[in-house]
């Protein structure tokens, strides 16, 4: 929520300088971008991470409605929710590592990587087709606008793409290397 609040402190800033909502959203994604490349990501951690930047997009959201979209107001005792939110407005799958990979440093993917084929067994239950199932079925699976935006730039190769890093990909690999010793 602390980086969620930055970019809507971004957001307004653009908005002042006559930039439209879809815009400003727009400008506070690529600050976002940034710090994934930077301290907060690549350079900090050896994770670009699409799933925190959709949380901290949905954290300025969050933020927006909050504070312009007539949820708070002020009364004689000082500030009040004026109407309800619910969590499931802002909280989707592409919170989900699973759903929505990261890409890794060559350094922090020598630890990641050789952790997950661990995790390959569960690609031959049913949890994954349950998880997507679950997911779908929750009816808030569409790509937000920092979604679509991530998967251009993953197009253009200007980002980094998470494709290798998914867990299906990792294991049909291990399971050629297997087969191939």
């Amino acid at each position: 929520f602390s980086t969620g609040w930055r970019l809507y402190g971004l957001f307004v800033a653009a908005r002042a300088r006559g930039l439209s909502v879809a815009q400003a959203r727009l400008e506070a994604v690529q600050y976002g971008v940034s710090t994934e490349f930077g301290g907060l990501g690549l350079r900090g951690t050896g994770v670009f991470s699409y799933a925190d930047l959709e949380a901290n997009y949905q954290g300025m959201r969050f933020y927006e409605g909050l504070c312009e979209g007539g949820r708070l107001s002020r009364g004689p005792h000082g500030w009040a929710l004026a109407s309800p939110f619910q969590w499931s407005e802002f909280v989707n799958p592409y919170w989900d590592e699973f759903f929505n990979p990261s890409t890794f440093s060559a350094s922090r993917w020598q630890y990641v990587g050789a952790r997950m084929p661990h995790y390959c067994p569960w690609t031959g239950t049913s949890w994954p087709a349950r998880l997507a199932q679950y997911y779908g079925s929750r009816g808030d699976s569409r790509p937000s606008e920092s979604v679509v935006f991530l998967g251009q730039g993953v197009q253009s190769r200007r980002l980094p793409d998470p494709t290798p890093y998914t867990l299906h990909r990792v294991c049909a690999s291990h399971r050629m290397q297997r087969v191939n010793h």
